[in-house]
């Protein structure tokens, strides 16, 4: 299976003072997905299996170029990178069970005072969604491990961060009509389990619309 997304962005921020506006596209991705354990008749323990590689290619401003004060026109990771990552699902019924581990190696960046060196991520999210049978919404619940090694900085601006890891929960409700529209509402928190090293604490609402078609 052969996939693209593509995300249109609008920031509205309000911070430190300034209220900025900026609209486009965040990173593309370009994935390549295999399903190694097919699900050709039913088991009560076996799950589905699918295996995949990305490359995501940078379409925004990063944190380290970006001409905002408070970072509005920033919308991706703003560099090349690379992800391998492992897929299990499982559907009970009404009940699906969903368990990732994701690799990511980031390629660095020279900019005009520094060079930004390679580093990567490691990205553990569990998950569980209930489908109302008699609807079209599913609720869910995912918690999600980060880990990202430390991050280099070379030039002008000498700079060597520690490696970062948090812990995320999050929880949504998706609203599909058909088989090719989702609309979803998710509620994001990073300071509910565990420990934040190295990472802003955050939380997050957001409303997403995606349109899935087949070639």
């Amino acid at each position: 299976q052969l996939a693209s997304k593509f995300s249109l962005v609008d920031k509205d921020l309000n911070k430190s003072g300034l209220k900025e506006n900026s609209m486009g596209l965040s990173d593309i991705d370009l994935q390549a997905t295999y399903e190694y354990l097919p699900e050709y008749t039913y088991s009560d323990y076996r799950p589905r299996g699918f295996v995949y590689s990305k490359v995501t290619i940078p379409t925004s401003r990063s944190l380290y170029d970006s001409k905002s004060n408070i970072f509005s026109d920033v919308r991706g990771m703003g560099l090349y990178s690379v992800s391998l990552g492992n897929f299990l699902l499982k559907k009970l019924n009404t009940v699906t069970l969903k368990f990732t581990t994701e690799w990511t190696h980031y390629f660095g960046k020279t900019y005009s005072q520094f060079k930004l060196h390679d580093y990567e991520k490691f990205v553990l999210p569990l998950g569980i969604a209930y489908t109302h049978p008699d609807s079209d919404f599913t609720f869910g619940l995912t918690d999600t491990f980060s880990y990202q090694t430390g991050k280099n900085l070379t030039g002008e601006i000498n700079s060597k961060s520690s490696q970062e890891h948090f812990w995320e929960l999050s929880t949504f409700i998706n609203y599909s009509p058909n088989r090719n529209e989702i609309w979803s509402l998710s509620y994001s928190d990073s300071t509910l389990i565990g420990k934040n090293i190295n990472s802003p604490l955050y939380r997050t609402v957001a409303l997403n619309y995606s349109y899935v078609f087949a070639l």
